[in-house]
Formats: C-alpha cells, structure tokens, sequence
C-alpha cells in the first residue's frame, strides 16, 4: 500500500520536482541509512512547491499571461509568459494543443516573443513545464488563454494641454480623441510603452486624463489607442507619441541669441544658439506660445546650436531654449530670455531713415533718428547691424534718442515696421542711416590713445627725460 509523505519507511510515488525514485520501506537497513538525508529531502520538496493530496505527489500547475493582451492588432508583439515555482524546470509552449517550441527560461517561469502578429499566431495558448531528469513527464497544463487578431479602428490624436512645458505643481490634461466616431470605445493610455489606464467615453468624445500637482515623475513619453467595447475585436494603433515636459529648478536659466539679428529676409540663413557653461544631456529649442510643434532636442555640445535655413514666415517668432539635465531629457530648465526672429515681407512698402543732426557727429553729443512709413499703424523697431534693437512704442512716425554718443554708437542703422496683424513680420529694412563720429584722438596715434592716454605718455616721457639727465650728471661728476 502507497501512501503520502517524505517518510522512507513508506514507498514514494515518483517526484521528479524533488528528483527522487520509487522505493520500499520494508528494509530497516535502508531506512538507518536514508534517515539523515531526511532534512534535505524536506528542503527539496519546499523549493520545488509540491503538495500532497490523498497520498500523491501534485506538481503545480503554471499559470499563462500574454502582453499587451488577448486581443492583438496584426503586426504588433506578443509576448507570453509561463509562471511556476518550479525552479530549474524548462517550459513548453503549445497553440491549440500542438508543441510551438522550448520558451526562454528565467528563474521561475519562461517567455516567448511574436513580434510580428499575423492570423497564424492566433489561437488557445497553453504552456507546461519538465524537469531534464525526467523529460516523459509533464505535469498539468496551464490554463488556456485565447489570443485573438483584432481588426483595425482609425489611429487616435493625442495631445497635452495647456502645454507639452509644465512647471512642477501645476495641472495638466492628456486628451485622446478617435478621428472617427464610433459606439462604446475604450481609450487605453500608455506611459513610456507601458500600459497606464484606461477609460470609457460616449461616443464621439475624447478621453481625457487630468493630472494634478506634476511631479517629476509625471514627465515622460505618452500615447494613447482605442478599443470598440461593443465589437472587442477591433481597436486603433497606437497614436503618435507626446511628450510631457517638466521644469526642475535645481537646473540654472541658459541664455539664447541669433546671428545676424535684425529682419531676415526670406529664404536666409540664422542660427539660434543656446548657451550654458557646463555638463548637460541637451538643449531645447522652442518658440513662445507654440502649442503644437514639439520642441527640437539637441545633442550636448557647446553652445547648442540650432541652424535655420531658407527662413519662411512660418519660422517667425519668439523662440527660447532649456537644458536637458543629465538624469533626464525630460526634466528642463526654465526657459532662457526670449529672443525674436523676424522675417521681412517685401509686399510691405519700405520705410525711410534721417538722422538729426546729420553728418559727423562729436562725441558725447545727441543724435535723434526718425523713421516713416506710409501705414499710420506701424510700429517702428531700429537696429544696428551687429548690435541691439530699439523699439518704438508709437505709430506712425517713430524717433529713436542716441544720447551721449560714443564711438561705439557710430555705424550703419536701419528702421523696420511690422503691423499687429503680421506678428513678427515685418518690412524689409530702409536704406541705411549713417552715423559718423568725430573722434577727438590724435591722427598720428594708434587708435588706443585717447586723450588721457596721450597725458599720461607725456607725463612718462618727462619722467624719463629727468632720470637721464640725472644719469648723465652723475657721470660727469
């Protein structure tokens, strides 16, 4: 008679988790000397999860689970995982009951990868496991699972609002909308690949997840897909990604400019560079208010440049850049000052330039520039080439003040006008305005002597003169 236990004064039924044989206990010689082995049988039986039913020795039954789920879009991959407590075991994959082939073995359990979903792979999936010593025996299958094709749903829009930029603590919604209605979908929302949350919406509106109070965690890459609820069988692809943009404020402020400045003339050439002294994992470059176009990332290199070439209007604008921190391209800086691209428009008439007093001006004089258009509605902006801009907050006419001028004010100056119905575009610049400095250095020195630096040579050349006729004194006596 058979009976239950790890005793070897009892006959065994075969258990290949714990690699033991069948034996009898009629044999009292045996039985002294198995007896210290005991202990050790017991610690086999515990790792290998077996339990004991009526006098017999169960295997436990693997469990199956397939990602991202039973019903797959053709094309995608199918991964499906065998669980057991059964350390040491190889598992077996099998489609409707026939042997696919041998999983990948991890420590407890085993997977398998489709990456290429097509109607052959559909089907009632079952896994079973065998330990090498005993190849013959397979214990209880696991549990099928019936993995489905599913027919195509229209891709879904994903979007971020108020801004793929958000700073820690603020509120943000992710919104997923089917580009086609249709009754009962559920949205199913991902987060860097992984499945997040789904939702349920009547039909023809969106989903929407809100989030509160962001945290660093919450930046990442989203998208989203629908699933028809009605007909379980048919859902989207995935919607292109969105990625959500958090501010750190451990992260210093860069600093951003343009060359040339001034009013590009369309089809030019600018490069927007992004400037920060230190370690960082990339630049953002961004223009203001741009609630669609995701920001540009740069490779880390100093200064981050970001080329534009055969400017449009399109490319107009406010733009600012961040940094990329070293743990995450995620997590930014706060924006650096703006600075704003113009793009001229030459349907828009030319305006003119006169500079008051006109020809060559005396340093620490005043000299007004006065720019006219012939749109009562232009706002006026006056630039040097190569240096800073000056904006006028009238229309019409505008007069710009150069007080105190010194010769770095000298150069060549040109007006612009842009009207609030073209926002950052602009006329073509006007001729230019000379302005022309009378310096006060000698014409026979260097351009370094100023005044004060001929004082102080006569002052040293006095000096000089004195220690030699003292030199020259002395020798005489």
């Amino acid at each position: 008679m058979e009976s239950g236990g790890c005793s070897p004064r009892m006959n065994l039924r075969v258990g290949v988790g714990c690699g033991w044989g069948r034996g009898t206990g009629s044999n009292a010689q045996q039985s002294r000397k198995m007896t210290p082995a005991l202990p050790l049988l017991f610690l086999g039986c515990w790792l290998a999860g077996p339990s004991w039913v009526l006098g017999q020795y169960r295997y436990p039954k693997p469990s199956i689970s397939v990602s991202p789920g039973a019903v797959i879009g053709q094309g995608e991959t199918l991964t499906v995982y065998c669980l057991c407590n059964c350390r040491g075991a190889e598992f077996l994959l099998f489609r409707n009951g026939n042997l696919i082939q041998q999983m990948n073995k991890y420590e407890y359990g085993g997977e398998l990868s489709f990456p290429n979903m097509r109607p052959e792979h559909t089907g009632s999936y079952t896994c079973r496991y065998r330990y090498n010593m005993h190849p013959q025996y397979y214990p209880d299958p696991s549990d099928p699972v019936q993995v489905t094709l599913a027919e195509r749903l229209p891709k879904p829009n994903i979007s971020i609002a108020p801004h793929w930029w958000v700073r820690l603590g603020l509120d943000v919604t992710i919104r997923c909308q089917a580009p086609a209605q249709h009754r009962g979908l559920q949205f199913s929302f991902y987060k860097d690949g992984t499945w997040w949350l789904n939702r349920m919406t009547p039909a023809g509106r969106p989903a929407e997840i809100h989030m509160g109070s962001i945290s660093r965690e919450h930046s990442g890459v989203y998208t989203c897909r629908s699933v028809a609820v009605t007909a379980p069988y048919l859902w989207s692809d995935p919607s292109d990604p969105v990625e959500l943009l958090v501010s750190d404020p451990s992260l210093p402020k860069p600093h951003i400019r343009l060359s040339p400045t001034g009013v590009i003339a369309p089809g030019g050439s600018v490069c927007v560079s992004c400037l920060y002294d230190g370690s960082v994992r990339g630049f953002y470059l961004s223009t203001s208010g741009d609630r669609t176009r995701p920001p540009s990332l740069q490779g880390a290199w100093h200064p981050g440049e970001f080329p534009l070439s055969n400017v449009s209007r399109e490319r107009a604008g406010s733009y600012s850049c961040s940094i990329a921190g070293e743990q995450s391209r995620f997590l930014l800086s706060e924006p650096s000052d703006p600075t704003e691209l113009w793009v001229s428009d030459p349907s828009l008439p030319r305006p003119s330039i006169s500079l008051s007093p006109s020809g060559v001006i005396a340093e620490g004089a005043n000299v007004t520039v006065r720019c006219q258009a012939p749109r009562s509605d232009a706002l006026f902006f006056l630039y040097k080439l190569g240096g800073l801009s000056y904006r006028s907050p009238t229309r019409g006419v505008s007069q710009f003040l150069i007080s105190s001028v010194t010769g770095s004010d000298a150069g060549s100056y040109h007006c612009s006008y842009h009207l609030n119905s073209t926002a950052y575009v602009s006329s073509e610049p006007s001729d230019p305005g000379e302005l022309l400095f009378a310096s006060t250095r000698s014409p026979g020195l260097p351009p370094d002597y100023t005044q004060g630096n001929i004082i102080r040579l006569a002052v040293a050349s006095a000096v000089l003169l004195l220690l030699l006729l003292i030199g020259a004194e002395a020798v005489h006596s």
